[in-house]
Parts: C-alpha cells; structure tokens; sequence
C-alpha cells in the first residue's frame, strides 16, 4: 500500500478559513499548490522504477529533496527514510551484481546471496521495490549487459584472429595472450568472467 504522503506541518489545510473564504488568497493558493505538486513528486517515487545506478542515484536525490519538503512529520520522514535505506541496499547489491571480474557462477553466487540479503532486511518493511522483482530485475539487465560484452569480445578476438595467418610471430603470441587472459589485454577488453556466456 502506497504511503498518503500526509500534508506536514507547513502545508495549508484550515478548513475554517477555506470555508471562511480566504482561499481565495493568493499565498494561499501557491500553498495548495505546491503541496500538490510535493505529493506528486512523492508519488512518482513511490512509483518509480530503476534497473541502472544512474537511476538510483536520480531517486536518492529525489529522496533527498521531499525529505527537505517533509519536515517536520514524523511518518513521511520515517516512510521517505526506509525508501533511502531500501536504495542503499539495491545500490550495493547493484554494484557487486556489475562486478566485470565475476565469473557467470560467481555472478548467480552473487544473485543468490543479494536476493537473500535483500529480501531478510527489508521483506517486512511496505516499501515501493520488493527485494525479489528488484534483485531479479538486476539480475536480467546485468546478465544481458554481461552476454552482449561476452559476445562483442568474441567478435572482435574472431576478427583479429581471421588475420593470423599474416602475422608475424610477435603479432600471433600477442593475440593468443589476449585471447587467453582477456583481462590483461587492454582496459576497454572484456574482463575474464565475461567471457564464457
């Protein structure tokens, strides 16, 4: 169940000067509407999705600014405070999930144990991105990252390799050592882990 993102302490809600008709003010309308336009900031992270770091980072500094706007009550800060404690988490197990140097069964190792961890600290807590979907949503978007690296590495190592035949000596040892310790070859190359798909 989403948060309501209760009005806080700065935000207008007397209903005797509403029906007084004070709402006509001019501050008072640029009060409603910026609370609106708070919750539905609020919303929208409630309701966000994040399959990068990039992503993430946008949420933290979302999160940052509604804890801004929500001071002073006590339960949006309590519910904006869980979320950034569920993106540190998801940031973590984000990073080691990318490790280039992870063999593919160190990589579902890995999976295994951010789901485990992810789903122990926070599965009780009503929280926007449920640890299985999340972890799993990482899982997938980092195995096809890791799978077209593995493929763009062949690729070129096929290309270069098509050429042996005029090599000299020197040339042919230099790509048989490439081909074999990927990630000693050259930064840009594929790292060991992500060779074997």
């Amino acid at each position: 169940m989403q948060p309501s993102f209760r009005a806080c302490p700065r935000g207008f809600k007397c209903r005797h000067l509403e029906n007084c008709g004070y709402s006509s003010l001019p501050a008072l309308r640029e009060m409603k509407e910026a609370e609106g336009a708070v919750k539905k900031r609020a919303s929208r992270v409630w309701n966000a999705a994040f399959e990068s770091e990039e992503e993430i980072d946008r949420l933290f500094i979302e999160i940052d600014g509604l804890v801004n706007a929500y001071e002073g009550c006590t339960e949006d800060l309590k519910d904006l405070n869980l979320m950034r404690h569920a993106l540190r988490l998801y940031q973590s197990a984000y990073r080691q999930l990318s490790d280039p140097r992870l063999s593919w069964p160190e990589f579902q190792a890995q999976a295994a144990r951010s789901q485990e961890e992810a789903s122990g600290i926070l599965g009780h807590y009503e929280i926007p991105w449920l640890p299985d979907t999340t972890i799993a949503d990482f899982v997938e978007v980092i195995s096809r990252a890791r799978k077209e690296a593995s493929t763009a590495w062949i690729t070129t190592m096929e290309s270069e390799a098509s050429g042996v035949a005029t090599m000299s000596a020197v040339e042919a040892n230099r790509l048989h050592d490439r081909a074999y310790s990927p990630q000693q070859s050259s930064p840009n190359s594929m790292p060991d882990g992500w060779r074997s798909c």
